[in-house]
Order: structure tokens, then sequence, then C-alpha cells
């Protein structure tokens, strides 16, 4: 299992001791992170996606924005984003438990605290919230459809201002309802990736991503930026992970 761990520190010998510790143990469990380091809040933000951390380490205390309030602007985009926040102070706990956070290390943290997080974070027990599965209605010629999101395959922009919806079952639809359209009602929906400028994929049918090629399941490539290739695998990636992590407490056990 791969992680992608953001660490975010205005003091870099800080961010390196704890780059360190979690190294230690990726390697004494068995698992591989990659790391991104932040001097800043601000840094961080810039061309902030949801997925693309497995886990945010953040200080609290740092020059400008603090990490506080940078994930208050994290959570209002990715309400799945888990937090680890860095602090030498306790007075800000009440209002990072209002964040969700998933844990609050005091620094500087002994590797046997890292350690012991670490373990929680692979194990949390994360539960599904069930609600009715949502629909995508459009006109499609003169018939009414309506799609099970879990159905949606691929939503690409077409010819003539229309968009081929594709379902699991291999049937495309042509509408005219607008890629804008599209776009801002599945937006709520962590499946829904927008690949490229008209292109939204449902992570479920990803089969992988590599060189700037997204590979769908039914055989199908949809080129991606290579600018933007990396960062699109790393949200797959993540999505991945935090499904296995769902499947795993749904039938009791953890994760290897």
């Amino acid at each position: 299992m791969n992680m992608n761990i953001a660490v975010v520190d205005d003091i870099s010998e800080e961010r390196k001791d704890l780059i360190c510790a979690l190294n230690d143990y990726a390697v004494s469990s068995g698992i591989s992170i990659d790391f991104r380091e932040f001097g800043s809040a601000e840094e961080l933000l810039d061309g902030y996606r949801p997925y693309l951390f497995t886990v945010i380490f953040m200080d609290i205390y740092m020059d400008g924005m603090t990490g506080i309030e940078a994930a208050e602007k994290i959570r209002s985009m990715d309400r799945r984003a888990l937090f680890i926040f860095l602090t030498t102070s306790d007075a800000h706990m009440a209002r990072a438990l209002k964040l969700h956070a998933f844990d609050y290390l005091e620094k500087p943290a002994t590797r046997e605290r890292i350690f012991s997080v670490m373990d929680d974070l692979l194990e949390q027990h994360t539960q599904s919230i069930s609600a009715e599965e949502p629909r995508l209605s459009f006109i499609s010629g003169r018939n009414e459809v309506s799609l099970p999101y879990r159905d949606i395959v691929l939503i690409c922009t077409s010819d003539r201002n229309y968009l081929d919806i594709t379902d699991s079952k291999g049937n495309t639809y042509k509408t005219r309802l607008t890629f804008r359209e599209a776009e801002n009602r599945l937006s709520a929906d962590d499946r829904f990736l927008t690949m490229n400028r008209g292109v939204i994929a449902n992570m479920d049918y990803i089969s992988g991503i590599s060189k700037g090629i997204c590979h769908i399941k039914d055989g199908e490539q949809i080129p991606i930026n290579l600018k933007g290739s990396e960062e699109i695998g790393q949200i797959w990636t993540n999505y991945k992970f935090n499904q296995i992590r769902l499947d795993q407490r749904k039938m009791g056990g953890g994760i290897s």
C-alpha cells in the first residue's frame, strides 16, 4: 500500500525529523510512503485538490497563515481530508477538534507517539454513510434517462455542444446537458474526477494511470496532460486507499 503524506512546517529541521521517523515506520510496517514538504500553509493551499494526500501533518504555529486556518480552508473543499496537527501548545486543541482532526501531537513528538498515531491511521474505523444512490437525469434523443451515479463511467464533450455519457453496460447517451452543469451536479460525489477539460471519469472504473494515459476498465484510454498526470494518479491512488479501508472495516478486518 502506498501513502502520500504532506508535511507542513515552517522549520525545515522539524520537517526532516518527522519524515525520518515516518520513513522508519514505513520500513517496519511494510508500507510505501511518498512525502511532499511544505514550508508554509500558503504553499500547501496553492493547487490543493481533494484526495491529493492520504494524510496531512500540519504545524499550527507558522509565519503567515496558521495550520488551523489552512485546515479550515481545506475542509471546505475536501470533507475527507485527514489532519494530524503538530504544536508546542494545546491552546488550539478545541478548534482542531471542531475540524475533526485525526490526532494532535505535541512537539517534539517521540518516535513511539508517531508510530502509535500511524497505527491508528491504518486501523481507523471508518464507517460509510448509507444513503439512497443519487442519479443523474438528462434527455437523450427524445427519452428521459436517469442513471445512478455508480453506473456512470465517463462523461466527455462531443461534437456540436453535446455530451457523451457512457454507463457500466457500455451504453453511450448523447445529451445537450452542458459539461459545466454535469460537473456541478457530480462535484459533491468523491467518485468523480475531472481528468481534462471536457472529461469526467468515475474513479471506480479506472484500472490504472501511467505515462499521461488514464486506463478505463473496459479498455478505453483517456489522454491526460503530462503536467498533471502525476497529481491525478496520486488522487486516484488515495481514493483507492480510502475505498480499501472502507471495505476492510465492513468486513471487520485491517489493512495489510
